[in-house]
């Protein structure tokens, strides 16, 4: 309510509900200062297990049946059973591993043929790998993502996986008998800035990530931020190159519906909908993140 001293115009105390247009730059921003606020909060307290208890987003709590309250008014939890169990105590022992994974040797059938280490080089660390026939029927086309640290301390320094940067790649290669020659590669798909989960990874981890096929190439970033989700590049092959195809994101803040379904949020761009032709080197993340964020959808 204005007062008589208050020479404040009227329309100034209108709320303001939503911006005018969109910001993409700014949403980055924002994503980037949780994912900074995560990374310092598990430098002080601990870092944070590998491997979390199955997310159940569409199961409803039920509180009458979580806790009872007693004759001696203490809170008794009769639901749990032992699989819940166990999933605490594997949660528990999780917590005393090693922040970064230690690449481990390989076995056999995990190794990577000789012609494909000689193009790529021995100090990098291989958190991804597929390979599958070339249509020819003359060698293989192999998929990779690639980590490499590119400053920081050594990893025996306690604080090796905070102070240390890396830089990752997704490289394809044309292997013909003994011989490799890589065909693409993109920095832009793999995010190693801030993600802790394409930083940690240990020796050929996150080969599920990895989609290879005849003519197409999918790497899917997993977020570890308070944005939980992921974001994925497609690649195609197109007169001997490669092409982006698509880039795609799904994540949720922890909103949920009327009905305690969490709402998700995806966006979408795609080739040549809504874009030209990009060479895989030329994939630049940030442009592709306000692109998509023109075709956001919301839904349960």
């Amino acid at each position: 309510m204005n007062t008589e001293d208050d020479d404040t115009p009227a329309s100034s105390l209108q709320p303001v509900h939503k911006l005018s247009r969109p910001d993409p730059l700014h949403e980055l921003q924002l994503l980037r200062d949780l994912a900074v606020i995560n990374e310092r909060t598990e430098r002080e307290l601990g870092p944070r297990p590998r491997q979390t208890a199955p997310v159940e987003p569409k199961r409803k709590p039920r509180l009458e049946q979580i806790t009872r309250l007693s004759g001696n008014g203490i809170h008794e939890y009769n639901d749990m059973n032992p699989t819940r169990i166990a999933m605490a105590a594997a949660l528990g022992l999780s917590l005393s591993q090693p922040a970064l994974a230690v690449e481990k040797p390989a076995s056999s059938s995990r190794d990577i043929p000789e012609s494909v280490r000689s193009v790529i080089g021995n100090d990098q660390v291989v958190i991804a790998y597929q390979a599958v026939d070339s249509d020819d029927g003359r060698g293989k086309t192999v998929a990779l993502v690639t980590r490499t640290q590119i400053k920081g301390p050594a990893p025996s320094d306690p604080d090796y996986v905070w102070k240390a940067e890396f830089a990752c790649e997704l490289v394809v290669i044309d292997v013909i008998e003994d011989h490799a020659t890589i065909k693409g590669r993109s920095r832009g798909a793999v995010n190693c800035d801030g993600n802790n989960t394409n930083k940690r990874a240990g020796y050929r981890e996150l080969d599920e990530n990895l989609d290879l096929s005849s003519g197409m190439i999918k790497f899917k970033n997993y977020s570890n931020s308070t944005a939980a989700g992921w974001f994925s590049y497609s690649f195609f092959l197109n007169s001997g190159k490669w092409l982006v195809s698509s880039a795609k994101a799904e994540y949720h803040f922890n909103e949920t519906d009327d009905e305690g379904y969490l709402i998700f949020t995806t966006e979408e761009a795609s080739f040549p909908e809504d874009f030209g032709l990009i060479p895989m080197e030329d994939l630049d993340p940030i442009w592709m993140a306000g692109t998509i964020s023109k075709h956001r959808t919301k839904s349960r």
